[in-house]
């Protein structure tokens, strides 16, 4: 559920350990089975981590609502609308 996830991201000291440990807790199985490492695997994330990151990434996630809570990407957007802004610029 959303109240799960932390509020301020840019707090977190591990954010994949976090993405790990809401997985974990997932009530889909596919979930927690794709994203949570096996206990012997010795890997910190399950082998359909990323496949699960880029699908929600493109399908769910709103970065302008993410960078109301993220400093870091807030910024990182106004960089890459300057950057899109001089290249636009710059062809003509």
């Amino acid at each position: 559920p959303p109240s799960h996830v932390p509020g301020d991201p840019e707090s977190l000291r591990d954010p994949k350990e976090v993405m790990v440990n809401l997985a974990r807790r997932s009530r889909r199985r596919c979930v927690r089975e794709g994203m949570v490492p096996g206990e012997r695997g010795g890997r910190r994330v399950g082998p359909a981590y990323p496949g699960r990151l880029i699908e929600y990434a493109e399908t769910a996630w709103r970065p302008a609502v993410a960078a109301r809570r993220s400093e870091s990407l807030r910024r990182a957007i106004g960089c890459l609308r300057r950057l899109v802004g001089w290249q636009a610029g710059a062809a003509r």
